[in-house]
């Protein structure tokens, strides 16, 4: 039985300013993410995405708000390998 691992999200933005500017004000906050490479078939225009923890989803949305930093779309990262993005509205 595979251990029960912490969903996580993934934010997608529209260029790489956007995903620089929303990394920078979530370090200044300590909140815990990762930079990385978009999954294949989510991107837009933008090489970047960041993965945050499920838990942390609505701070992350509020503080990204405040820093006038926005994301244009979130998924929630599949539970299996080949699994699907589901979009988070």
């Amino acid at each position: 039985m595979a251990p029960n691992l912490p969903v996580r999200i993934i934010l997608i933005f529209a260029t790489t300013h956007c995903a620089l500017a929303a990394e920078r004000v979530l370090l200044e906050r300590r909140v815990w993410h990762e930079l990385l490479p978009p999954p294949r078939g989510l991107t837009l225009s933008c090489g970047l995405c960041l993965m945050v923890r499920q838990e942390d989803f609505a701070l992350v949305r509020k503080i990204l708000a405040e820093g006038q930093t926005h994301f244009a779309q979130a998924y929630r990262m599949p539970d299996r390998v080949d699994g699907p993005y589901l979009p988070i509205g």
